[in-house]
């Protein structure tokens, strides 16, 4: 699980992007602050004022209609006009250009396209909108009312803040750099209560957004995805835009040293201090002459200084409390390597008792992108009284002769490229699990717990690593440590695990235990071994995790009767999602969306959709590979291991894992990812069946079914008759629109029970109704 990931990139795209101010302890004015104090101070031009009446314009596939009323350009900003504000009657109409764009639209305002009024408007803007209002509208000197002012200031609420003196980074970099770009932003509404907002960011790849306010939120300035895809331009060429990149630069490595220290002793309440010096390696992938670079770190971890590996200052920009560091950084030429060496500290560890948490585990060091992948080479300077582990591979021939009394000092490496690096320390027993097959197990444990739960945890995640081993192949780790920390959720690192505490307190007779230490295993192998490209993949972690989990309960702990009825009561979450009874909810969102099933109205979607539907969709997928006569499922743990074996290491794509499957089975399988994948209707199935004996004395058994609610879905499923003495005889069949009907082949004796969707072959609803109810 990856849930300070996702809380992460839900902030930073979603909410107002939290930066920088001064890094340097100058006094004058920085280029930054200038830039920021012109942009919070915005405000209209009288001088700048024009009539519109019936003027139109398209900023890619959003149309803004200014019917009647008055367009205010706004004073310059670093000597250029960057914004304008629209006062009057006005139309937004937006058509997404995908299918699953308009479907995203259409669940939260019935209908595939928008068409929305508006009567205040406010646009800033790096593009060709200038020149546009120019040369199509007469300005001239006109009164400003208080009331546009503070349109305009309501504008810049979700845009920036004063307190960090924040403000969107695309902007910040844009305006610095004095660019002319496709940049465009647009705020507008009817209500000021219920905003909508229309942008366009040539730094990200999907550079299409609309946004709206969060339903029911008239306090806080936040905005929520609605819909969000490439640029027009971007379709017409037709490239391969699952792997599209635009980073500015490629981060290749890090040295990190820290120091964790903790001058009041073992029983101290206060939090201990952090501090860091870290060399970064990078390269530049974007044009030279690009001028200011920014990293994102947690918001407590104060800059002391930023310098070039020759030891030249480097004037940066970073205060307290913001997420960015801004770095001036002229003449860098495109792949050329350079090193940047930080010094910066502050107080990011949090202390429970005997815990210690990282407030965001992967910010605690400068990261580009959410998505970089570089080589790590850490150093931690950690009181000898903490049980400590860190992300890598432990160099174990390490010493540091220089080491501080009572700190221990220990060296942490990777071999491959990673994108998350973290640690993680407690006041803690060890507990080692080690046989001669196996790479050894380290846990954890908080010092009041039995030695026994310890020996039970660990020996469970060995007995999982050695089943995803013979089922994946070899993971990236050579060693495994657990760390128990006190939260609900675990998280995984190349050769770390922090599991929930509460799964050290004893063994549930569910498998809820089981299931959730041997997902956080499964990461080593989903989320580690393979990463995830894009947030639209990120089901092929959590949901192959969730589903390695349920794997590991039916084969290692032989337990088909609590694998079978997790599958069953997932089912229920997922067709029963805002299924209320005085009626439906938001439609559910499809699986490729990733976080954006989440929203103001659909706040559980993303545990249901990427963790659930995830893991059902790879059981939908072993269902369909597998043998009815026996259920061998050899086929679909050899297509598993291949996969993994061909993407470790390597980010990859749902489109990858599609095309690999139709290169393994030689089939296309088109019409399953489009049905479980990138749509979201559940079909419902009503099914009867009777049986005749016939002349022979055989006994024919005849099915009915019809499906309902998932117009042009196709499902394979088996029906299987319960035989005396557990002889079962099964049979594949076809679910499509409407009603089927089929037979099975002839039996010798009157089955016990008829199973319609055995082995939880079926992700519907299913009904059995009468067999008159399915008449044809």
């Amino acid at each position: 699980m990856q849930n300070q990931m996702i809380f992460l990139i839900f902030f930073v795209i979603i909410s107002p992007a939290f930066i920088f101010n001064i890094g340097a302890a100058e006094e004058h004015q920085t280029d930054y602050e200038a830039l920021y104090k012109e942009l919070m101070e915005l405000e209209p031009d009288k001088n700048l004022v024009a009539k519109v009446q019936d003027f139109s314009f398209r900023r890619d596939a959003g149309v803004f209609d200014l019917k009647k009323g008055k367009l205010y350009l706004c004073k310059p900003i670093n000597g250029r006009v960057v914004a304008a504000l629209f006062e009057g009657k006005g139309r937004f109409r937006l058509t997404p250009p995908t299918e699953i764009e308009r479907r995203q639209v259409r669940r939260f305002y019935e209908a595939d396209s928008l068409d929305q009024e508006f009567k205040f408007l406010v646009l800033i803007f790096a593009d060709s909108t200038l020149k546009e209002f120019q040369s199509h509208l007469n300005f001239s000197r006109q009164r400003v009312s208080h009331q546009l002012k503070k349109q305009i200031k309501n504008c810049l609420r979700y845009m920036g803040d004063e307190k960090g003196k924040n403000f969107e980074p695309e902007f910040i970099k844009t305006f610095l750099e004095n660019a002319t770009n496709s940049l465009f932003y647009a705020h507008f509404s009817k209500n000021s209560l219920k905003p909508m907002f229309f942008k366009i960011n040539p730094y990200e790849v999907e550079e299409v957004r609309f946004m709206r306010r969060p339903k029911n939120d008239s306090v806080t300035y936040r905005r929520e995805m609605i819909s969000q895809f490439h640029q027009q331009s971007d379709y017409e060429k037709q490239s391969n835009l699952a792997h599209e990149d635009k980073k500015l630069i490629d981060v290749e490595s890090y040295r990190i040293e820290c120091w964790i220290e903790n001058n009041s002793g073992v029983f101290a309440s206060s939090n201990p201090n952090f501090r860091a010096k870290t060399e970064m390696i990078f390269r530049p992938i974007t044009p030279p002459d690009k001028e200011w670079l920014f990293f994102y770190i947690s918001p407590k971890l104060e800059v002391d200084s930023i310098s070039w590996k020759s030891g030249t200052p480097v004037d940066f920009f970073k205060s307290k409390d913001n997420h960015l560091i801004w770095i001036r950084a002229d003449s860098l030429q495109i792949d050329t390597t350079y090193q940047l060496n930080l010094s910066y500290h502050g107080e990011i560890i949090q202390r429970y008792d005997d815990y210690f948490m990282l407030d965001l585990s992967t910010f605690w060091y400068p990261r580009q992108s959410f998505h970089d992948k570089s080589q790590f080479d850490l150093y931690f300077h950690v009181p000898d009284i903490y049980k400590f582990t860190a992300a890598g591979h432990q160099d174990t021939a390490f010493v540091d002769n220089a080491a501080e009394d009572g700190y221990c000092v220990t060296r942490w490496r990777t071999y491959e490229p990673i994108r998350n690096a973290s640690f993680s320390m407690g006041i803690f027993d060890k507990h080692v699990v080690e046989n001669d097959t196996l790479p050894r197990v380290t846990v954890y444990m908080n010092k009041t717990r039995r030695a026994v739960r310890a020996k039970r945890v660990g020996e469970e995640i060995a007995r999982s690593i050695d089943f995803f081993r013979e089922v994946y192949g070899e993971s990236r780790a050579d060693e495994f440590f657990v760390m128990e920390t006190p939260t609900l959720h675990g998280e995984s690192f190349l050769g770390l695990t922090n599991l929930s505490g509460v799964t050290f307190i004893g063994d549930d007779p569910w498998g809820y235990d089981a299931i959730h230490r041997a997902h956080e295993a499964a990461h080593q192998w989903w989320g580690v071994g393979v990463d995830f490209l894009t947030y639209h993949d990120q089901w092929m972690s959590e949901g192959f995790a969730d589903y390695s989990g349920l794997w590991y309960l039916e084969i290692v702990r032989e337990d088909q009767k609590n694998f079978l009825k997790k599958l069953k009561d997932w089912r229920k979450l997922i067709v029963e999602n805002r299924q209320y009874l005085l009626g439906d909810g938001v439609e559910t969102g499809p699986i490729w969306l990733g976080y954006r099933t989440v929203s103001s109205e659909t706040k559980e979607d993303y545990a249901v959709v990427i963790y659930k539907k995830g893991a059902w969709i790879l059981h939908l997928l072993r269902c369909y590979l597998l043998d009815p006569a026996d259920l061998n499922d050899d086929q679909f743990r050899t297509l598993m291991r291949d996969f993994y074996e061909t993407y470790l290491h390597r980010q990859a794509t749902t489109e990858d894992f599609q095309h690999f499957i139709e290169d393994y089975i030689h089939e296309d399988m088109d019409w399953f990812f489009q049905q479980w994948v990138y749509a979201s209707d559940i079909p419902t199935y009503k099914f009867a069946y009777k049986q005749k004996k016939t002349a022979e004395g055989k006994y024919l058994i005849r099915f009915r079914s019809f499906q309902e609610n998932a117009p042009g879905f196709r499902s394979s499923i088996l029906v299987t008759a319960k035989m005396i003495h557990n002889d079962y005889q099964r049979q594949r069949i076809w679910i499509t629109d409407g009603l089927n009907e089929f037979e099975l082949p002839l039996l010798d004796s009157p089955p016990e029970e008829i199973i319609f969707g055995d082995f939880e072959s079926a992700l519907a609803d299913i009904k059995k109704v009468d067999w008159d109810e399915l008449s044809p």
